[in-house]
Formats: C-alpha cells, sequence, structure tokens
C-alpha cells in the first residue's frame, strides 16, 4: 500500500501528461509501454507518467492536483 503519493498535470495544446509520484528517491530506469512510462530506483517505482490522459479526463487544473475524487484514482489505477 502506498501511503504518500503526488499528483502534477501538465498541459500544452501539443500534449498532456499526468505524473504520479510515488516516493522520492534517485531514478536509474525508465520504462515506456503505450501512454505509460513508469521510472525505477532498482525494483521501486518511483514515478510513473501516464501521456494523452485528456483523451480519458478532462482535468481543469495546471499543476499539482489536491484531493482528487474517487472516480479520478479509480481512472488512474485503471492503468
Amino acid at each position: 500500500m502506498i501511503a504518500k503519493y503526488g499528483l502534477v498535470y501538465s498541459y500544452s495544446k501539443k500534449e498532456d501528461t499526468l505524473e504520479v509520484y510515488f516516493s522520492d528517491g534517485e531514478i536509474n530506469k525508465n520504462v515506456r509501454e503505450g501512454d505509460v512510462e513508469l521510472f525505477y530506483k532498482d525494483d521501486s517505482v518511483v514515478k510513473a507518467n501516464i501521456y494523452g490522459i485528456k483523451k480519458y479526463i478532462k482535468i481543469r487544473i495546471n499543476g499539482l492536483i489536491y484531493y482528487p475524487s474517487e472516480e479520478f484514482i479509480a481512472l488512474i489505477n485503471g492503468y
């Protein structure tokens, strides 16, 4: 179970990215598969980027997302 996380949304006319932070740590490996890129420190996921999420949900904020809804979290968990 993850006790702490951070969500940051970045939007521009060309692309949008949702960054999901799970922990601090130096990243020493990353793997991209489709719209999802995972960043690792050894075997632990430190961060995930979800590209093009605006196809699935409308986010009306650019920057840190405070108090995401249960539906929003369920969508992210679906990835």
